[in-house]
């Protein structure tokens, strides 16, 4: 893995120009940059700013995270859309209903995906 300004601002979103700068320095004073991972430097990060960071809770650069918030704003737009009655449903409601079933279908298999090549890692 390549350490980059990028990976660190990815991995702690939270944290200014100069907290991230701080970050980068103190993480290659105490690992190799090939032993850097996300759930390190979150932990360094808490640790060098407990204000900032509250807690050291696991992140996944690979937007895992994203598309379960997304998959969960797709489930319920899902359910507001099943609670229009029968008689007012028109093709149009439907077909995008069925559109909202698929892409929630589709995003669970990417983050099973995502999970399986964790699961491959270790």
């Amino acid at each position: 893995m390549t350490v980059t300004r990028d990976f660190f601002t990815r991995v702690c979103p939270e944290l200014t120009d100069s907290e991230i700068t701080v970050l980068i320095e103190e993480s290659l004073v105490m690992y190799k940059p090939n032993e850097l991972y996300p759930q390190a430097v979150r932990v360094m990060a808490r640790n060098l700013f407990p204000n900032v960071i509250p807690s050291a809770t696991l992140i996944h650069i690979d937007g895992r995270d994203k598309i379960r918030s997304a998959i969960n704003y797709l489930v319920l737009a899902k359910a507001e859309l099943d609670k229009i009655p029968e008689s007012k449903l028109t093709d149009t409601t439907g077909m995008t209903a069925l559109d909202i079933h698929s892409c929630i279908f589709y995003l669970q298999e990417e983050v099973k995906a995502l999970e399986a090549k964790d699961e491959i890692k270790h």
